[in-house]
């Protein structure tokens, strides 16, 4: 969550510099997107790997590209405030708050989808186990 704190604070550093020029605004922009999307792909690869999901298999790659647009939305959050015409004091704490958010929203939804498989998974030995499997099984 820390880290999120300092990747949407990174997002807006530049702001507080008006005559640093374009240059700086860009690199602060890709520093902070950049951190954001790393912190994040950390998060539901290690997720899945405590729900016992392999993570170099293929499935993963479609998942980390959900990740990767959601940072991306959430790094856009200094275009806003420069639309909305914020000071960038404000637009500082504003940005951090939404990297934390969407980085709550990414945690959670890689808990509930990576729990849901792993019981789906449990619940389909339960049946290849149970009664059925008696009467499918070879004699």
């Amino acid at each position: 969550m820390a880290l999120s704190l300092v990747g949407g604070a990174l997002l807006n550093l530049p702001q507080l510099f008006p005559a640093a020029g374009n240059l700086l605004k860009m690199a602060g922009f890709v520093g902070g997107a950049s951190m954001l999307t790393r912190v994040n792909l950390y998060l539901i690869l290690e997720i899945a790997l405590l729900y016992g999901h392999d993570i170099d298999d293929q499935a993963r790659v479609p998942e980390m590209m959900s990740v990767v647009a959601a940072s991306g939305l959430a790094a856009t959050s200094p275009f806003l405030m420069d639309a909305l015409d914020w000071s960038p004091a404000t637009a500082i704490p504003a940005a951090a708050l939404t990297a934390s958010a969407v980085s709550k929203l990414i945690g959670e939804a890689a808990i509930a989808l990576y729990q849901g498989r792993q019981e789906a998974v449990v619940a389909g030995e339960e049946i290849l186990a149970g009664p059925l499997a008696a009467r499918v099984a070879p004699a």
